[in-house]
């Protein structure tokens, strides 16, 4: 996946700090008006995990046989997850799992003059003195059945996405795998439509990681 310099007016940038647009549906989903009860909401954290090779963890549901994402059981408890985001990947796998820290990125409009918000255009970009985190470096919205106090329950899900790294080039098993890159964003595709917030998900990470790694070997 390439980066390119769309929307970038080169005569007001200064050269030594260039930015690298990418143009994303996945930024403009946007809730204008929206005002909901606590009670609504749920919380959720997933995982993109590599390896020593920049494979991707998958993991294998028992009941479908797709492969996805790691992602943690549905809490109401926002702090149940914030604490240690990872923790959930390790339970379920055995694997050791650090967090990854990842360039952010962040928004540069290309018409940001224009009072029409229909007609709002941006990229995401990556400042070249950014420092890398490891915060969350995807939220999405979902909507998740769970259940709760013996009852079924629905709720509009806030899922938190987070990078981690397992060192070294541990041997699969039946329940998870690591998955070469491509090939896991190939499957995902296939599998299902609902899959469309993983692959973007995935998509996201793979730009931010490619970013991170080619500003690491030009310090070297």
């Amino acid at each position: 996946m390439s980066l390119d310099t769309v929307g970038i007016d080169f005569e007001d940038v200064d050269e030594t700090k260039m930015t690298f647009g990418i143009p994303t549906e996945y930024s403009r989903r946007y809730l204008r008006h929206a005002a909901f009860c606590g009670g609504d909401f749920a919380f959720q954290v997933g995982a993109v995990v590599i390896n020593a090779d920049g494979d991707v963890l998958a993991l294998r549901d028992p009941k479908t046989g797709f492969l996805s994402l790691p992602r943690s059981q549905v809490s109401s408890q926002l702090d149940d997850l914030v604490q240690d985001p990872l923790r959930f990947v390790e339970e379920q796998t055995g694997l050791k799992i650090e967090r990854l820290p990842l360039v952010p990125a962040s928004k540069r409009y290309r018409n940001p003059d224009t009072d029409d918000w229909g007609r709002l255009k941006e990229d995401i970009v990556f400042e070249e003195y950014a420092t890398p985190t490891t915060n969350p470096f995807s939220l999405a919205l979902e909507v998740a059945w769970y259940d709760e106090f013996d009852r079924r329950s629905l709720r509009q899900t806030v899922v938190s996405w987070h990078s981690g790294v397992v060192r070294g080039r541990p041997d699969k098993c039946a329940s998870w795998s690591f998955i070469p890159r491509e090939e896991m964003l190939k499957i995902m595709h296939e599998q299902s439509a609902r899959m469309l917030v993983p692959v973007r998900t995935l998509e996201l990470f793979l730009n931010l990681y490619d970013v991170t790694q080619s500003r690491q070997a030009d310090k070297r």
